[in-house]
């Protein structure tokens, strides 16, 4: 794609945030060429913005977290992904609570929303960031990588270590025409025994297997259990899409995470940026 896209119209969004368990409204609406993402906090006395980018990102527990002074809006990377899928360089989301709501623990009900108003081509040149040099982070037994490449490529690898759970691997290349079928549905999940845990400490109290897959030593616990065989890796590579959309600009590159997550992600992105020999913006004229 050439040039910048917005959304034809603004719309609307309701549903429970999975930390506080709340419902929050959010309202996506159209901004000019060059403003990017941005969040506005409408509850908040100066309804106080943030724009998604890494500079900002406070926190990569259980979520990404961007915050801005006052503003701060946790859970963004769901939406983050569908911006992405739909190919959405500028909007303004308007939310009125600290985290953006959970829906079914998808970005599939936020791509319908972004399908039902449509996208609008803009004045602006669409620039990308193409990976020049190869970056690798590491803790532990997990890594990130980022590397150059000809296409856009997600691959992630996540083994859980459970009697009940196979390895998985899932790549894609953000060029195939059914990356939004493949990735979008996949859902959020979590195991009994933390999340049991986490509402004892006040978190996760808007979670349950109507936005979440849930999986105790047996297995998973949800009725109708999992929309595809390897789902849960499949959402590992929806999470990152969405985590790295934060680098303000599409990749060109291939990203690479073995037992990967959020804060991993960042980390690599960070230390990407800071190096300007591993990167630079290009623009299809």
């Amino acid at each position: 794609m050439r040039y910048q896209r917005t959304l034809k119209k603004s719309v609307s969004v309701s549903g429970i945030g999975l930390h506080t368990g709340k419902e929050i409204n959010i309202t996506l609406r159209p901004a000019v060429s060059d403003t990017g993402i941005f969040f506005e906090r409408v509850d908040l006395p100066g309804a106080p913005a943030v724009k998604a980018i890494c500079d900002y990102v406070s926190d990569t527990r259980l979520a990404t977290t961007i915050k801005k002074g006052d503003a701060s809006v946790s859970t963004v990377e769901h939406l983050m992904a569908a911006f992405a899928l739909m190919r959405v360089d500028n909007a303004l989301v308007e939310i009125d609570g600290p985290e953006v709501p959970i829906m079914d623990g998808s970005a599939t009900f936020f791509v319908e929303k972004l399908r039902e108003v449509g996208t609008v081509e803009q004045e602006g040149l669409r620039r990308y960031i193409i990976v020049t040099r190869a970056v690798t982070v590491e803790e532990r037994d997990s890594q990130a990588s980022i590397s150059p490449s000809l296409e856009s490529r997600i691959t992630c690898f996540v083994d859980f270590n459970h009697q009940a759970l196979d390895a998985q691997t899932f790549s894609i290349s953000l060029l195939n025409p059914g990356l939004e079928k493949e990735i979008s549905e996949a859902r959020t999940f979590g195991f009994l025994k933390d999340v049991e845990m986490l509402k004892s400490k006040g978190l996760a109290l808007g979670g349950s297997p109507e936005n979440a897959i849930v999986i105790d030593e047996n297995g998973v616990m949800n009725e109708k259990g999992l929309r595809f065989p390897d789902e849960l890796v499949r959402h590992k590579v929806l999470d990152s899409l969405g985590d790295l959309y934060l680098m303000g600009a599409p990749l060109i590159g291939h990203f690479v995470a073995r037992k990967g997550g959020h804060a991993l992600t960042h980390k690599l992105l960070t230390r990407l940026l800071s190096n300007t020999e591993s990167w630079e913006y290009i623009e299809f004229r």
